[in-house]
């Protein structure tokens, strides 16, 4: 009787085998049915399976269950877009590498919330190569376009990389066609894009830039400034540093920019250089004429003093006035 019933539970067990297999096979998600008996989607290899740490390189993942996929990432970071081809095949842009990535990081596929697993060790590794020395070729301001202001409207949107909140005032430079230098508030926020409001009508055919803050590259002693730096060769970005003082934090948006937090400093000019970790570490060439962040004293109040409304001169007496204003 022992005999008849391990048959059996062994027959069941082969059936469940033969099932996952049979899904896996057809590229169907096993979710579910497969995740019961701790399957899930597969990668089997990568082809290409190295490219610049600058991100761009198209990726073709062999695997199964790829049906349904929601991310695909290299070593932690999404890929910049992704297409599930069938259930077999995914074609992924690889993303510049996270600061201080590896060499070696993992490629995942998510399906239904379950990641994948390499068929075999290694199957899933995509390599990085750093290929270039990184170049600052501005700070404190990105490139910005705008579209044609439809007739009749007083909105222009910009696309910009970043992340821009309505109420912001960004300052607007080097537009050729009719919208006017100068600081702006923003009317609408978001990722990549953003409205402002502008006075007349005015069609813009060609690019500028935006400084985040008002200042540009200009920020206060204490530090805290977000500064977007531009330039080329930053994916896999090891080290931001304004002087000789590391930047208090930074983010490698993608090859060509970087967003960092200024650390504390003394007032005057320092020049904002980048690292990436090929072997010897490669650090961008100190460019004042591009990479220039100036620190600034914090304005101080010396004195107040009351002037007469009618006549414009300053009056006798402590700074005071009306408590209904003007």
């Amino acid at each position: 009787m022992q005999q008849s019933v391990s048959r059996v539970s062994g027959k069941g067990t082969i059936a469940k085998l033969f099932l996952v297999a049979l899904l896996s096979l057809l590229g169907l998600s096993v979710v579910g049915v497969g995740q019961a008996f701790g399957a899930g989607p597969v990668v089997k290899s990568l082809t290409p399976a190295t490219g610049s740490a600058n991100g761009g390189t198209t990726v073709t993942i062999a695997g199964a269950g790829f049906t349904g996929a929601t991310a695909v990432t290299f070593g932690g970071v999404p890929a910049t877009s992704f297409t599930v081809v069938t259930g077999i095949k995914i074609t992924a842009v690889a993303p510049a590498a996270a600061a201080n990535a590896a060499a070696a990081e993992e490629v995942v596929v998510t399906v239904g919330g379950v990641p994948s697993t390499p068929q075999s060790a290694g199957d899933d590794v995509f390599t990085y190569t750093w290929t270039g020395t990184p170049a600052v070729t501005g700070v404190g301001q990105t490139a910005v376009s705008a579209t044609s202001q439809p007739a009749m409207s007083s909105v222009i949107t910009l696309t910009a990389a970043g992340t821009w909140t309505a109420g912001e005032q960004v300052s607007l430079a080097g537009f050729t066609n009719k919208l006017a230098n100068g600081v702006y508030s923003v009317a609408t926020g978001g990722t990549g894009s953003f409205t402002i409001n502008y006075s007349g009508t005015t069609n813009v055919s060609s690019g500028g830039t935006v400084s985040p803050s008002i200042n540009g590259a200009v920020g206060g002693t204490a530090g805290g400034t977000s500064v977007v730096v531009r330039g080329t060769n930053f994916g896999g970005a090891s080290a931001v540093a304004f002087g000789s003082t590391p930047a208090t934090s930074f983010v490698v948006n993608s090859a060509n920019q970087i967003t960092a937090v200024a650390p504390a400093g003394s007032v005057g000019p320092v020049n904002v250089t980048v690292t990436i970790p090929t072997t010897p570490a490669a650090t961008s060439t100190v460019t004042p004429s591009t990479d220039t962040f100036s620190y600034v004293a914090a304005p101080t109040v010396t004195g107040r003093t009351t002037t007469s409304s009618a006549t414009g001169a300053a009056t006798s007496g402590p700074a005071g006035g009306p408590t209904g204003g003007g």
